[in-house]
């Protein structure tokens, strides 16, 4: 299948725990392996545009897979090469899966990972098998009126300023927020939501709706050009 590159999303899939295969994968979409994502791809038949690796979780690479092979010793992870190739074909928005579970030292890279693409400019979600994670640093998300469940928030890289939790069961309204604040389990209350922080990063967790990739990234508007817009009155 043609990749028109940079037009769609980038999802790279690692080996951790809480797999899933890709839903509704377009034709401007490009699908990665990371190293051992790349057995867990072929065990559900899923479409696979490139193999990025070490090669020191896998046994072969089907000939008609375009791959980039690293080494073994190397100063980022198979992962992390993974999004930063998707980045220089021009993606904008990355979606991980098998990014979470198994080795906790590779879930905190990936949290890293996702920090540091975030403070690039580009817009990241790690899916797990219950909840997503993404971040914003400067910047808003917006949630759509029928998401459900518990939404967490967590500052990342020291504190947090101009920080607002609107349409939700506990608000918060430009607040000062230390980077040892422990945000769990707001709620979605069945209206439209948003998220923002006006100095500092913010890492958002809430859970998977429906089990559907497009509600977990389609819906959930970024603003661009980090521009905050704070409520009136």
């Amino acid at each position: 299948m043609k990749v028109v590159l940079g037009m769609g999303v980038c999802y790279i899939y690692g080996a951790g725990e809480h797999f899933t295969p890709p839903e509704e994968v377009g034709m401007h979409d490009l699908v990665i392996a990371a190293d051992g994502g790349l057995m867990q791809l072929k065990k559900h038949g899923a479409r696979i545009d490139l193999y990025v690796g070490d090669l020191d979780s896998i046994e072969s690479i089907p000939i008609n897979i375009d791959r980039v092979i690293l080494p073994r010793e190397k100063d980022k992870t198979d992962m992390m090469q993974a999004a930063l190739i998707g980045a220089e074909r021009g993606f904008r928005t990355f979606c991980i899966f098998g990014g979470t579970g198994g080795r906790l030292d590779h879930t905190i890279g990936n949290i890293q990972l996702l920090a540091e693409l975030t403070n690039m400019g580009y817009s990241v979600f790690i899916v797990g098998k219950y909840d997503v994670v993404t971040a914003i640093r400067n910047n808003e998300i917006y949630f759509p009126s029928h998401f459900t469940g518990n939404i967490s928030i967590f500052p990342h890289s020291g504190d947090a300023s101009g920080v607002y939790e609107e349409g939700l069961k506990y608000a918060l309204n430009n607040a000062h927020i230390p980077g040892t604040f422990n945000g769990v389990s707001n709620e979605f209350v069945g209206v439209k939501s948003r998220v923002a922080v006006e100095s500092g990063m913010l890492l958002v967790v809430y859970e998977r709706q429906g089990g559907r990739m497009h509600l977990n990234i389609s819906t959930c508007a970024m603003t661009a050009g980090n521009q905050i817009q704070k409520p009136s009155g």
